[in-house]
């Protein structure tokens, strides 16, 4: 894959956070818990800055490239950058796609008339640039959701379209397209006592090794890794906030950060535990109780297939690790739909029923 810094060579002072087994250093308020100073990636004695694998910076006003001037007095889309297309990923109706592009001495991951974000080609740096008030609301969203999982993708790891929760030390992926209820389960997970994960992107390694150098699961399964703190819930299933801190989003959601929530017992300096099922949730309200199906073969590829967080993907190298990757997870994890029935309102005993129809233990009390 491509080349990558193994930590950034500038410092920088803004906060540091783990997400997606990245340190990243951002001035964007993202949802993660920042670095404690004493953790094993705090400041360095006498520098009081963060080493970080992924450093984010606002691009200095003024500051153009090719393609991104627009005359005074006009109102037009930024010139095609001169460069090759690496990703073409589907945007609402009528809007462009949001592309990905491999100049000659930087990547730039445009989101028209909205936002630029550039990778340096060691995808260490990010710099960002906002087109609208909107984008800067929403930029703590894109640059923890979409932006990491495409630097994570160009890396060479797998990511899926996912929420997760753990539970007594294991994590169980909740992966779909959009709208399919990935966070409502991880919250009603959550209100049963599991520990929220990830929102929206996980990133999973199979058998990857972690920062120590020692395999990340003793038993050799693959490992995902911690990423938001908080789930964004859409409004009918905002009831299931109750009780816990909230806020409201910049995209119409509310934010849920769970009681259990924050980091586990069980995760590695990286953030990392074995990842035990990945379940693709249906809602049904026709239906009450929880109903579970175990995916084999080209069938749970296909549901995998259709839940990438980045799509549109054209170059090759990138569409090859993706496919091997998910070609190994479906004969190391169980993959299975599960018809879960739908509020609101949501059954009280709805979370500890769905871990029950997987065979997993109610969690540990700590």
């Amino acid at each position: 894959m491509y080349a990558m810094s193994q930590r950034a060579e500038s410092r920088s002072p803004s906060p540091a956070y783990r997400l997606h087994g990245l340190v990243v250093s951002t001035p964007l308020a993202v949802s993660a818990d920042p670095l404690d100073a004493g953790a094993p990636y705090g400041p360095e004695s006498g520098v009081g800055t963060v080493p970080a694998d992924v450093v984010f910076e606002r691009q200095n006003p003024g500051e153009e490239h090719d393609g991104d001037a627009v005359p005074s007095g006009q109102s037009r889309a930024p010139a095609e950058p001169p460069g090759v297309i690496a990703l073409e990923h589907p945007a609402g109706p009528e809007q462009a796609p949001v592309c990905l592009y491999r100049l000659e001495n930087e990547w730039l991951l445009r989101f028209p008339d909205f936002a630029d974000f550039r990778f340096d080609l060691a995808l260490g740096h990010v710099r960002y640039a906002w087109k609208t008030e909107q984008a800067e609301q929403m930029g703590p969203i894109l640059a923890e959701g979409f932006v990491l999982a495409t630097v994570l993708l160009l890396r060479g790891h797998l990511v899926l379209h996912s929420s997760a929760v753990t539970v007594n030390d294991t994590a169980i992926a909740l992966a779909g397209p959009r709208g399919t209820g990935k966070s409502t389960v991880a919250a009603i997970l959550s209100r049963a006592g599991c520990r929220l994960f990830a929102d929206d992107v996980l990133r999973v390694d199979l058998n990857s090794p972690n920062s120590t150098g020692a395999p990340s699961s003793p038993s050799g399964a693959p490992v995902a890794y911690r990423g938001s703190a908080t789930a964004r819930l859409r409004e009918p299933a905002w009831s299931l906030g109750q009780g816990h801190m909230v806020a409201p989003t910049q995209d119409g959601r509310l934010a849920v950060r769970f009681a259990s929530s924050g980091e586990g017992h069980g995760e590695g300096n990286d953030g990392a535990v074995p990842l035990r099922h990945v379940v693709f949730p249906l809602p049904d309200r026709g239906n009450d109780r929880v109903v579970m199906r175990r995916l084999q073969g080209s069938e749970a590829l296909g549901a995998l297939l259709a839940a990438q967080r980045v799509e549109g993907w054209r170059d090759p190298d990138v569409r090859r690790v993706f496919f091997e990757g998910l070609l190994e997870l479906t004969d190391t994890v169980p993959v299975w739909t599960a018809r879960v029935p739908w509020g609101p309102p949501w059954p009280a005993e709805l979370g500890a029923e769905l871990l029950e129809a997987l065979g997993v233990e109610a969690p540990r009390q700590r």
